[in-house]
């Protein structure tokens, strides 16, 4: 409960997942995520434009020659057959981790997080580190919620020793 608050106290798509996460079924959520995002969601993009700005390192790696591409096939890619996919992962995370045992986790876990994160709130990482026994957290300075996925592959082959 405390991890979704932070994310719903955000005006823009936290507040927008926020409807979806309280709607009593699917089909309520689908109608919900339908009038923020439009049915292909191309509405999300439009929030994210008019959302907070983006840090330096954000813009840096959206407009990079090398990712641009990547990031608009796959962000049109995610919509491809509607907003199904979307409302059916904001309902699996709404509930939180209720339907397992956070405790009984034994696997090494690794939470990382950009300083500049100006879509998701940095304590967000240090609560959900706080929840996870034994999870290492690292938040990279001057990085943001798109430009950490940076780190995403050297952190794995840190976890698998690699």
């Amino acid at each position: 409960p405390e991890g979704r608050a932070m994310m719903t106290e955000k005006a823009g798509i936290g507040a927008a997942m926020d409807g979806i996460w309280s709607a009593p079924d699917r089909a309520t959520a689908l109608k919900a995520a339908e009038s923020i995002f439009g049915t292909d969601g191309s509405g999300i993009v439009a929030m994210g434009a008019q959302g907070p700005p983006l840090p330096a390192a954000d813009i840096a790696f959206m407009t990079d020659p090398e990712t641009m591409p990547a990031l608009i096939r796959g962000m049109r890619e995610s919509f491809t057959f509607g907003l199904e996919g979307y409302v059916d992962d904001r309902l699996a995370d709404g509930v939180g981790w209720t339907t397992f045992d956070v405790s009984a986790v034994r696997c090494p876990v690794a939470v990382i997080h950009g300083s500049e994160d100006t879509l998701v709130p940095v304590a967000l990482a240090h609560h959900t580190a706080s929840l996870v026994s034994g999870a290492t957290l690292r938040v990279f300075p001057e990085l943001g919620h798109f430009s950490i996925v940076r780190e995403v592959v050297p952190t794995m082959a840190g976890l698998l020793g690699s």
